[in-house]
């Protein structure tokens, strides 16, 4: 090797370890992180609670809101229960109905569903859930409220043993179709949507403009679903890879789930370095409490993607806007 080759590979030596010294803090500040699960091919196990198969997604780590995928048989149906907890329900795979009434002999109201659908029961009324098949299972997702009203009480058997009926919840559900009635140019509540028990097809629906380059339905917990006043659920459609929601965090845990396209979010806890979460159409993950996240669909296309959080708890317990919700990370440097 003479002096000019020598010469020639001890700079691009130096550039090498030059290059990995700049990004190395990159890598750790955005680790790769393979938090997503997929709601069709999750591994379930027969949970005795619930009569059936089921994953108990939050189970250890969140601590206000039961997050739970369950399989109901061929032919088969979950036992029928009540609860004193706000509940949505995602359908992931399959067909059937949920029977919903709210008094011991009230009259039943009887909802279809298939996949992509999504449904909440008025709280505490009687509803069982039915899957239609006789030949294939079906998967839904249910998120309640649960640990807050276990964490309020300090009982378990409190939840699903009070004998009340929210009547006025039950007919203003029965009466209400979805429809926009958002009057304010964008954002949120430009996309407000008023429901009743049952939402068809969030990955196909059509929805309104939120801004430019972004769709979406805004439910908050101010009665708009099944007069729900803790569970706020949004969809929000992506239409280029420019179009992202605002870095920020807050308060309440948040669940979030794919239901078209692909994308990446941006996950940091405090003290801990930034990781990266790719996701895609069917996927689902939680983002913890104060935890710093924003998203973004992959570039070149787009992404629908739903979040369902308990936030209508804080929001009605006097906390100040600017201290449930804080733009930005938990680092001021520029990753």
């Amino acid at each position: 090797m003479n002096r000019i080759q020598k010469k020639y590979l001890l700079k691009v030596v130096s550039l090498a370890f030059f290059a990995l010294f700049i990004a190395g803090p990159c890598r750790l500040a955005a680790q790769q992180a393979n938090e997503t699960i997929s709601m069709k091919q999750y591994p379930l196990k027969f949970d005795k609670a619930l009569g059936a198969a089921a994953a108990r997604i939050g189970e250890g780590r969140l601590k206000q809101m039961d997050v739970t995928i369950v399989e109901i048989p061929a032919g088969g149906q979950l036992a029928l229960h009540r609860h004193l907890a706000e509940e949505m329900v995602y359908i992931i795979s399959g067909q059937g109905h949920t029977t919903i009434w709210n008094q011991a002999n009230g009259k039943k109201e009887k909802y279809n569903w298939k996949e992509g659908d999504y449904l909440s029961p008025t709280l505490n009324s009687w509803h069982q859930h039915v899957n239609a098949s006789t030949s294939s299972a079906s998967r839904i997702l249910l998120i309640t409220s649960t640990p807050l009203i276990k964490n309020l009480f300090k009982s378990d058997a409190l939840v699903t043993s009070v004998d009340y009926s929210f009547q006025e919840r039950w007919e203003k559900s029965l009466a209400q179709k979805p429809e926009y009635f958002g009057n304010v140019a964008e954002g949120a509540d430009a996309v407000r949507m008023k429901v009743g028990h049952l939402l068809p097809d969030l990955p196909g629906r059509a929805m309104d403009e939120r801004r430019k380059g972004v769709l979406g339905i805004t439910i908050t917990p101010e009665g708009d679903m099944a007069q729900n006043h803790i569970m706020e659920m949004e969809v929000r459609e992506y239409l280029n890879s420019e179009e992202n929601s605002p870095g920020h965090r807050h308060v309440w845990e948040t669940v979030y789930f794919i239901v078209g396209g692909d994308g990446f979010a941006m996950l940091q806890r405090k003290d801990e370095p930034e990781r990266r979460l790719n996701w895609k159409s069917g996927d689902l993950f939680v983002v913890e409490a104060n935890e710093y996240h924003l998203h973004r669909a992959r570039s070149g296309g787009t992404a629908r993607v739903v979040q369902v959080k308990a936030s209508g708890y804080f929001h009605g317990v006097g906390l100040a806007d600017d201290y449930l919700m804080q733009p930005g990370g938990w680092t001021t440097e520029k990753k």
